[in-house]
This record gives structure tokens, C-alpha cells and sequence, in this order.
């Protein structure tokens, strides 16, 4: 799978997992990924080629356990992601992040 994520994606009812891991996917995490929110538990998007910065919407996901956005091109700074109180696993590492001190607690395991 290429290109950037589909914007339909927003539209799936019921996903509890998205596994776009180790694809060719460009591009940026479009804000639509929000309306997964009420449903999502895991979001694996590492081994990509996205970029940018993390969009305000990933903080809507609020079922989120597990969060892999490792070998990409994100940068500025993951702090969107301090309100996902159900994380438990986050994955960040080969990114251009500037400071994730914020994310980092005792709730989450942080790879």
C-alpha cells in the first residue's frame, strides 16, 4: 500500500484496529483520523514515510492503547498525544521529534 492514508478511513464504523505498519504511506496523518476515536485501540502507522506534525485530532482517541508512529518523519513535538490516558504502549523512536518529555509517565511503556 502507497500514498497518503484514504480520507474514507474516517468513515469505518467499529474499527478497533489500524494496521498500516511497514507500507510505503506518504504524506500527513490527516485530522480525520479523529472520528476513530470512539472506537480505535490500536493504531500502528511505523515503517512509513509520513511526515509532518502530529495532527490535534490524534488526541480524540481516547480508547487508544497502543500507538506505534516509529521510522517516520514526524517532527515538532508529540505533546498531542499527553490526553491519551488509556495508552499503554507507544512507539516514537526515528522521528524528528524536538521534545517528548510531556508524554513521558509511569501509565505507558515507551519505546
Amino acid at each position: 500500500m502507497n500514498g497518503p492514508i484514504p480520507s474514507e478511513i474516517g468513515q469505518v464504523a467499529s474499527l478497533n484496529n489500524l494496521n498500516l505498519f511497514g507500507n510505503d504511506m506518504t504524506g500527513t496523518v490527516p485530522s480525520h483520523i479523529g472520528l476513530l476515536g470512539s472506537t480505535l485501540e490500536l493504531l500502528l502507522l511505523g515503517s512509513n514515510r509520513f511526515g509532518g506534525t502530529l495532527p490535534a485530532e490524534l488526541s480524540l482517541l481516547t480508547r487508544l492503547t497502543s500507538l506505534d508512529i516509529s521510522g517516520n518523519a514526524f517532527v515538532g513535538s508529540p505533546a498531542v498525544l499527553e490526553d491519551l490516558r488509556a495508552l499503554t504502549t507507544l512507539y516514537l523512536q526515528s522521528n524528528r521529534f524536538v521534545d517528548i518529555g510531556g508524554i513521558c509517565d509511569d501509565n505507558f511503556k515507551l519505546w
